[in-house]
């Protein structure tokens, strides 16, 4: 079930980010996988963006800042990358973000053509689609990823859906 106090975040992350970044987002990880229909509790909220919007949250949500929005790369994610707490609920922000996938960088701005948008408190919502978290998370090394990835594999059977 999702915590009142993530429903409420993210209510005010889509009406900011909605006036501020146009179509630029979607929201992603652990919360887009919940509003996919996939068993999972997420305790945080994740949106990919352009870097550009991204840049903007810095001063937009700046009372909210926690670790200013700048380029960044692990051995999985490259982004101009940024950590904000709203409403008690830690936000992530992945700007123009890459992946690696089988040991290639791949871009994950290019989903934002395959996004869908789920209805949460009377507004849309848009999130990533299903098959794009399942090529990551059942591409993934990580064994938390596995776990995800079985769990997509049975809503993707359950509602017919080929990847």
């Amino acid at each position: 079930m999702l915590s009142s106090k993530i429903e409420r975040a993210l209510r005010k992350i889509t009406l900011d980010l909605n006036k501020l970044c146009n179509s630029e987002w979607m929201i992603v990880g652990s919360l887009s996988l919940y509003l996919n229909g996939v068993n999972i509790t997420p305790e945080d909220i994740d949106i990919l963006m352009s870097s550009n919007c991204a840049q903007k949250l810095n001063s937009y949500w700046g009372n909210y800042l926690v670790k200013k929005v700048v380029y960044s790369e692990t051995n999985l994610f490259k982004s101009h990358f940024g950590v904000f707490e709203i409403m008690g609920v830690k936000v992530e922000v992945l700007g123009d973000a890459f992946e690696k996938i089988g040991g290639k960088w791949v871009p994950l701005m290019e989903r934002l053509e395959r996004r869908v948008y789920k209805e949460i408190s009377g507004i849309k919502v848009p999130v990533s689609h299903l098959c794009d978290h399942y090529k990551s998370y059942c591409g993934s090394e990580r064994i938390k990823d596995k776990e995800k990835c079985e769990k997509i594999i049975e809503v993707l059977k359950r509602n017919r859906v080929e990847c």
